[in-house]
């Protein structure tokens, strides 16, 4: 799946990490921390996409993550990672993540993260910027339909 706007059942491709070596564990496979690193540089790319721009006053800030580990991931691999909303509130976003290999199209592990917007001077919880809303409106599931899973 070419280029940033692909789209699959699984949401929208925001992102592709390759697997060194260097990022494994004693038995070979992706160390949990590096999962954490691509699923965090996957919300990084969907919000740049989805009109935030640093420096505003707000920022959105993860407030929870829950990972599952479906397989594991070896050196040499790539992964895709796409993004579908789960939830939009007033004031946070639950952001469902999947990670899949880019050979075989194996379900390697999800991610749901849900963010809540800030105010970076107050520290304060503030309603979801209406331009950025109105951008997640096109990402977001219809009612009923399931977000990616495995």
């Amino acid at each position: 799946m070419a280029g940033e706007n692909a789209t699959s059942e699984d949401g929208r491709l925001v992102t592709a990490a390759v697997v060194h070596q260097w990022q494994c564990d004693h038995f070979g496979h992706l160390n949990v921390r590096n999962y954490a690193a691509i699923f965090d540089d996957a919300l990084f790319i969907f919000w740049s996409r989805n009109g935030f721009v640093h420096g505003g006053g707000f920022a959105p800030v993860t407030a929870d993550l829950h990972f599952i580990f479906l397989h594991e991931i070896l050196a040499g691999s790539i992964v895709n990672v796409f993004a579908s909303i789960r939830r939009i509130g007033t004031k946070s976003v639950t952001i469902g993540l999947l990670a899949r290999d880019s050979a075989s199209g194996q379900a390697m592990a999800t991610c749901e993260a849900v963010e809540v917007f800030f105010n970076v001077n107050d520290k304060q919880s503030v309603a979801i910027p209406q331009a950025i809303r109105a951008q997640l409106d096109g990402w977001q599931a219809a009612p009923g339909e399931q977000p990616p899973s495995a």
